[in-house]
């Protein structure tokens, strides 16, 4: 007979459905703890369809201060103007979350498609105008207020490859304080390697 005192339960909440606030669907979602305990959650918002990027897609965030028993309203901690066609929706999705233990500071990675410059519209190159960019923004205050994005392209990505970014899902820190996120790098025809960014 199993020892009940031992059992563990596995718990779900459902923080967003397909359709609500208005958006098309939710996707891609990485969840962290913060430093003095609450849960934050980051999510692809897609705005108009089930598409990956270029599509309209911003990044959202909702925390709970209670273990995940209530959640906060949708916050977007991430978003690039949809106005110009010729960015084809000027998205930017696939999230991963890390925590600096050390400090508090509550790290996001994700990439940046201007124009048609998702996995499979990227090439070569540094520039937005040639392939997706990696971006990192950071909270101080445990996920409420964001840093603008910082483009860290051109200090992770060899300029051959055709796309370089995030997991997506949540990254680490080691025990000296060292911070990594899990990406990758696709190369001609989309042969895709794995890699770690630390600092």
């Amino acid at each position: 007979m199993p020892n009940i005192a031992n059992r563990q339960e596995i718990l779900t909440t459902v923080i967003r459905r397909s359709g609500e606030g208005g958006f098309f669907m939710y996707r891609i979602p990485a969840l962290a703890t913060s430093r003095i305990g609450n849960l934050l959650a980051v999510f692809d918002v897609r705005h108009t369809c089930w598409n990956d990027l270029p599509s309209a897609i911003d990044l959202g965030l909702m925390r709970s201060t209670d273990a995940g028993a209530t959640w906060s309203p949708m916050q977007i901690i991430l978003a690039f103007p949809k106005d110009d066609p010729a960015t084809l929706g000027n998205g930017v999705g696939d999230p991963s979350i890390l925590v600096d233990s050390h400090t508090g500071a509550i790290w996001v990675a994700a990439l940046w498609s201007k124009g048609n410059h998702g996995g499979e519209g990227s090439g070569p190159g540094l520039s937005p105008d040639q392939t997706g960019q990696l971006l990192l923004i950071r909270s101080d205050d445990d996920g409420l207020t964001w840093s603008p994005p910082l483009n860290i392209t051109p200090q992770v990505k060899n300029p051959a490859w055709h796309i370089c970014f995030q997991g997506p899902g949540r990254g680490i820190q080691c025990r000296d304080g060292t911070l990594v996120f899990p990406a990758q790098y696709w190369v001609e025809n989309h042969l895709s390697r794995s890699f770690f960014i630390y600092s």
